[in-house]
């Protein structure tokens, strides 16, 4: 199973979590970007199998990073992650091309599994 992961998120703690989180259930860290600019030129360099998006970052925001991401690679992974959910968030997401989204805090068990199904895929 591939399973290289791209980290969105502009807070370093969370960001430090979710990694320490990834590698401890087996999966690759390709990467951490900070906001979604970083975030597009690094999906560009690592082509990794999925990415977590935060959704409310700086520079350019976590939907804009999605729509990008998706107009240069139609099979991208993409799981939204958001500290703001709502149904309207939700199918914000869903429309730019996220596969899933997910809230925080973060349900770790149901984070891996999201993961799995979808690498599942390749």
């Amino acid at each position: 199973m591939k399973n290289n992961v791209l980290i969105v998120e502009d807070s370093m703690l969370t960001s430090q979590a979710i990694s320490f989180m990834l590698t401890a259930h087996r999966f690759s860290v390709a990467g951490v970007a900070g906001d979604g600019e970083a975030a597009v030129k690094m999906y560009k360099k690592l082509k990794p199998d999925l990415v977590l998006m935060d959704i409310a970052m700086p520079k350019k925001h976590g939907i804009d990073a999605i729509r990008e991401i998706r107009a240069m690679d139609p099979m991208a992974r993409i799981i939204a992650v958001t500290a703001l959910y709502s149904p309207e968030k939700r199918n914000a997401a869903l429309e730019a091309g996220a596969a899933a989204v997910v809230s925080k805090p973060i349900d770790i068990p149901e984070l891996i599994r999201t993961i799995e199904n979808l690498l599942q895929k390749i």
